[in-house]
């Protein structure tokens, strides 16, 4: 799980960016999933509310702490809001902060559900409970704290799992499309009937050097997160991450497939010369 943590100095607008109180116009929205200490209904109320314990210390001149958790959408799959609201509880205890003014918002609306954590580092005596030294580390040991009581397995651990079944399954489409095929324009045409695209390089010898295969969804979904102004996200399957992870391709190169393909392609050629071949007839002997 990423945990991401900041102290700042506060402002209407970010508790408005965390309930997303500034983007109900565009459909974006955000659950409300704990409170302490607080009664405002939208952002400006909330904002002098924790302003008005902060400035019982004036020697803090940053005042809030704003937190993000985002936990894998594989391990949150099933979640409801009491689970979300459970790991707000945990990690403000483990961070003795369960008696300081809080709100926690849930977005949704993103490629993974995230928390939006605002908590006020000075406590309800005017005292500051929260130490801005390595603050973001702080925060990211308490998150892996958090993941590994749930029992989760790293954000390292799944994108490995992810890889590894990706390049079995494009891997399998790639091995029944070669049986389908004797040129990669037949390969080509094949998968693209499965939804599935390749990008091929080749020497200035035409031989085959380099290999992708793709989704097209992924395409699409790239296209829309441009449009969208998000990361682009890698895709596809490079031929080297098959030589390296899928039994059928092991230890073998690009080229490869284009030379089984050229020998299928012979065989076929030779079988059907033999069926057209006439057959000399052998007169009996009397």
């Amino acid at each position: 799980m990423i945990g991401i943590g900041r102290t700042t100095k506060g402002s209407i607008k970010a508790i408005a960016y965390a309930s997303r109180e500034e983007k109900r116009e565009q459909k974006a929205f955000a659950t409300e999933i704990s409170r302490n200490g607080l009664v405002g209904e939208n952002a400006r109320a909330i904002y002098h509310e924790l302003m008005a314990v902060s400035n019982q210390n004036h020697r803090v001149d940053k005042p809030f702490y704003n937190v993000v958790l985002s936990p894998s959408a594989e391990n949150t799959l099933k979640w409801s809001l009491e689970d979300w609201e459970k790991l707000v509880h945990d990690f403000l205890e483990k961070k003795e902060l369960s008696s300081h003014q809080h709100i926690a918002y849930l977005h949704q609306d993103t490629d993974t559900s995230h928390l939006h954590l605002i908590v006020n580092r000075i406590d309800f005596n005017g005292e500051n409970r929260v130490n801005q030294r390595f603050i973001g580390k702080q925060t990211s040991r308490i998150a892996n704290e958090l993941a590994q009581d749930r029992r989760w397995k790293n954000m390292l651990e799944l994108s490995k799992e992810k890889s590894q079944f990706k390049v079995l399954q494009y891997g399998n489409v790639l091995v029944n499309g070669l049986k389908e095929s004797y040129n990669l324009k037949d390969l080509a045409d094949h998968l693209k009937g499965l939804g599935y695209g390749l990008n091929l390089q080749f020497d200035q010898n035409e031989r085959l050097k380099g290999l992708k295969i793709f989704q097209f969804s992924e395409v699409l979904e790239n296209e829309r997160r441009k449009q969208n102004r998000q990361k682009p996200v890698n895709y596809g399957v490079k031929f080297s991450e098959l030589s390296r992870g899928h039994d059928a391709f092991k230890k073998l190169k690009a080229v490869n497939l284009q030379v089984f393909l050229e020998q299928k392609a012979e065989k076929l050629k030779l079988q059907q010369e033999q069926e057209i071949k006439p057959k000399r007839n052998i007169g009996r002997r009397f």
